[in-house]
């Protein structure tokens, strides 16, 4: 009898969980504000983060399930394969948040170099004649002249 009420309570809990993970998931990719330097792309962090410290816990737990198995007990087996399973899946969804991460954040660096570079040329004098030409500016000569 204990069984099939557990088994209740655990369906009723399934679909909490799975709102309270969009609606989570919602929260922190779109309403979070965005940081100050790395701006809209730092929201992934709170996805991956979690995604990361349960891929951990998962296959931490996989580990010790491991050394259950010389019980040669199949709740333990079944534990060890439901643990192994959610490992991969966590894992796999954790590559995939940081390759998005890093096109963003490279995405993001790009741009930053290319204002750098834009607001050096606009602020930054020009070389003088001489060392564009060729010339050590301070002697005249040709700089390949003056490196001997």
């Amino acid at each position: 009898m204990s069984t099939r009420s557990e088994s209740r309570t655990s369906k009723a809990l399934v679909a909490p969980g799975v709102a309270l993970l969009f609606v989570g998931s919602f929260w922190g990719l779109v309403k979070a504000p965005g940081e100050v330097f790395m701006g809209d792309v730092q929201r992934i962090m709170y996805v991956h983060v979690p995604t990361a410290w349960n891929a951990m816990l998962t296959l931490t737990f996989a580990f010790c399930a491991l050394f259950s198995l010389l019980t040669n007990a199949w709740k333990c087996d079944n534990r060890l394969e439901a643990a192994m399973e959610m490992g991969v899946v966590l894992s796999l969804l954790l590559c995939m948040q940081g390759a998005i991460l890093f096109l963003w954040t490279g995405l993001v660096a790009l741009r930053a170099r290319e204002a750098a570079l834009r607001l050096r040329s606009e602020i930054a004098p020009p070389l003088p004649e001489a060392v564009t030409e060729g010339k050590s500016a301070t002697a005249g000569t040709p700089i390949s002249e003056g490196a001997r």
